[in-house]
């Protein structure tokens, strides 16, 4: 079964499951870069605050990217993946952590914005999923999925007529 007609009989169980594991994930990359700062105190901290925001994007964009998952998408059962439904890739995984900074915003609702898309529209993603092509799927339906069909475009006849013209027949 193609990954659109399985995520299109998604309902709202789904929304909660992707909006559970953004907060299981808000909680681990807020304890990330907290623990250095109770720790080495704020001086250091806010010394090192570019490294840490580099950390907290790569783990979404790298556990995503290569696995399909984070932690929180482990825990409550979903997987990324490509419209063939395989791990999506570094690339489609950063296009989907880059927009996910403005969707997933805790001053935009924490991520009621991407909730809302993705309830509303027919494959069931959120901007992100759909400018990086990808969709959340149940961990039980991955292997259900089945790469779409190739469409073969006929050659135009013009440009079948031309090669005749300059590739001709061998006979044996």
């Amino acid at each position: 079964m193609q990954v659109e007609v399985i995520v299109s009989k998604y309902r709202f169980g789904m929304i909660a499951r992707r909006w559970g594991a953004l907060w299981v994930d808000g909680v681990i990359l807020w304890l990330l870069p907290a623990i250095p700062f109770l720790t080495l105190g704020e001086s250091i901290y806010q010394n090192t605050l570019w490294l840490w925001i580099a950390v907290i994007f790569s783990y979404i964009f790298i556990m995503e990217g290569l696995l399909g998952w984070t932690i929180g998408k482990l825990l409550l059962g979903i997987r990324v993946v490509d419209e063939e439904g395989k791990v999506p890739g570094l690339l489609k995984s950063f296009i989907r952590t880059l927009l996910k900074i403005v969707e997933a915003n805790p001053m935009l609702l924490g991520g009621g914005l991407a909730g809302i898309v993705s309830l509303v529209s027919k494959k069931r993603q959120r901007l992100g999923d759909m400018l990086a092509k990808t969709y959340v799927v149940k961990r039980e339906d991955v292997p259900k999925i089945t790469p779409p069909e190739k469409s073969v475009e006929a050659e135009p006849s013009f440009v079948g007529v031309v090669r005749s013209i300059n590739e001709p027949e061998l006979n044996p």
